[in-house]
């Protein structure tokens, strides 16, 4: 019976910084948009609060995907948004050797968008505490 149950699959990189939004954190919550904008239509809260006290708003992460450069915002909307495998959005994206390209766009997309995430909330945080 114990054979039936999945073994937990260790993460390449375990980064979780309490209070910090990460480009895997912001992955994972783009892999579940459709889920967080059916939740957002339901309550009309368009804030996410996470678990690492991290609060997130549905605009200002689209706004951010709206002002990536092209390739970026096209690897994010594919793999995240849609997702797609990385090797099938390689081929949209017309790479024809390597899938790790779309991979590299992703993260450097998503590691800005959380740093900016990350200013948004500091100064949010600054003018709550009246600095």
């Amino acid at each position: 019976m114990a054979d039936n149950i999945p073994k937990k699959r260790k993460s390449r990189v375990q980064t979780v910084i309490r209070g910090q939004m990460t480009w895997q954190i912001l992955e994972r919550l783009l892999n579940n948009y459709w889920e967080w904008q059916e939740v957002y239509r339901t309550t009309g809260n368009p804030e996410l609060q996470l678990n690492n006290g991290i609060t997130v708003n549905i605009y200002d992460i689209l706004d951010g995907i709206e002002k990536l450069p092209p390739r970026q915002k096209q690897a994010v909307v594919l793999s995240c948004l849609e997702n797609r495998k990385e090797v099938e959005v390689a081929k949209i994206m017309g790479f024809t050797k390597w899938s790790s390209q779309v991979g590299m766009y992703k993260r450097k997309a998503l590691t800005g968008l959380a740093n900016k995430i990350n200013k948004l909330n500091e100064i949010e945080n600054r003018s709550i505490n009246g600095e």
